[in-house]
Parts: C-alpha cells; sequence; structure tokens
C-alpha cells in the first residue's frame, strides 16, 4: 500500500515539473525578439544641415589691353570743341595756322579709379604762334575696352611762359609734374617745383 502511495507520488511530481517546463518554454518562445535585419543602404541619403553648399564659381575678370604710346599718338585730342586727329604724334593745323598740338611724352597709370591704366600725355600746344618748346598741355585718355578715349585737358603755363616740365608721374590716381623755370640754368630767377592734379569727372583739378 505505501510502495503504490509513493509510485503515485513520483508519477505526480514528474508531470507537474514537465508541465512548468512546458509552460515556461511556450512562454519563451512567445516573447522571444525577432532580430532586426539590416537595411540595404541607399544613395539618396539626405545631406546633413552642416555640410557648406558647394562655392559659385566667380566669372574670370575680362582682361583689357593695355594702352600704348603708338595708339596715343595717332588719338584724338581735342582743342575747346575742335576734335584734332592725331597722325603720328601731330594734330591740327601748321604752327603758323594753329590751332594744333604735337606729342612729347606719355605715361600710364589708373587716373579714375577703375583699375585699369590709362594714359597722361604731354603736348606742345601752338595757336597761331611759334612753338617755344616747353610742352604746354595736359591730355588724359581713359582706357575703354583697351582704346584710348580723350576726356580731359589742361593748359601748363603756372603763370610762366617759361614753364618747362622735367618729370610726370602718376601715383594713387594723382599726376605729378615735376617742373624748372627760367630761360637756362644760370638764370636767377630759376625755381623749380611740383604740380598735382586729379581727374574728376571730365575735368583736371589741382590738388595741393
Amino acid at each position: 500500500m505505501n510502495k503504490n502511495k509513493g509510485f503515485v507520488w513520483i508519477v505526480a511530481i514528474v508531470v507537474i515539473a514537465a508541465g512548468l517546463l512546458g509552460g515556461a518554454y511556450y512562454l519563451g518562445t512567445k516573447n522571444k525578439v525577432a532580430p532586426i535585419e539590416p537595411q540595404p543602404a541607399t544613395q539618396d541619403r539626405q545631406v546633413s544641415a552642416n555640410t557648406p553648399a558647394p562655392a559659385e564659381a566667380k566669372p574670370e575678370p575680362v582682361k583689357v589691353a593695355a594702352l600704348t604710346e603708338e595708339q596715343i599718338k595717332n588719338a584724338v585730342v581735342y582743342s575747346g570743341t575742335q576734335a584734332l586727329q592725331l597722325k603720328n604724334g601731330i594734330g591740327g593745323g601748321g604752327i603758323e595756322e594753329g590751332p594744333g598740338v604735337e606729342f612729347s611724352k606719355v605715361v600710364f597709370g589708373d587716373v579714375n579709379g577703375d583699375g585699369m591704366d590709362d594714359a597722361v600725355a604731354l603736348f606742345f600746344f601752338y595757336n597761331g604762334h611759334d612753338v617755344d618748346g616747353n610742352p604746354k598741355e595736359l591730355d588724359i585718355f581713359l582706357n575703354k575696352n583697351g582704346k584710348p578715349v580723350w576726356t580731359a585737358n589742361q593748359l601748363l603755363d603756372n603763370g610762366n611762359d617759361n614753364l618747362q616740365v622735367t618729370d610726370i608721374s602718376i601715383s594713387a590716381g594723382q599726376i605729378i609734374l615735376s617742373y624748372t623755370t627760367g630761360d637756362n640754368r644760370y638764370d636767377r630767377s630759376r625755381t623749380s617745383g611740383t604740380l598735382k592734379y586729379s581727374l574728376q569727372g571730365s575735368k583736371i583739378i589741382g590738388v595741393k
């Protein structure tokens, strides 16, 4: 009798244990999380907001040909309202007929602030009388697409018929003339000095 009871308890324990193990397995499989499969990479990824936009290509500055002395010697100048076409540096009527000009010297530099070298030329000026041998006129030619365009002129006498220009240059947009006065180096009244000019619009203005 006792042996049968012991056997029954053993069977009961085994059944209970099997039930517990089966339930645990069922719960484990039910709550098991499926693995996340990797997504294929795409080419249409969004660019980060912090990524700088590509720089726009800047157009190259237009290159303008430099003016030459030959161009100036064959340009058009004005005496008052009269246009004088230069030919190899000479324009207008003859010395006795006038008015006329004759080329003396030219320097190049930017006088209107556009970054291109213009031309500043010295001319002998005559108006129906002999030329005294000293340049008397300052003319400015602006560089317009590689061509000289006459813009303004200025008579150079400074109140002295014997003014002689010894040097001319362009610096920071200003035209600088060095000069002497007097008939010759032994003249006691001989003096020297500097004249400065700038182009303002279509006029040449003296600068102190």
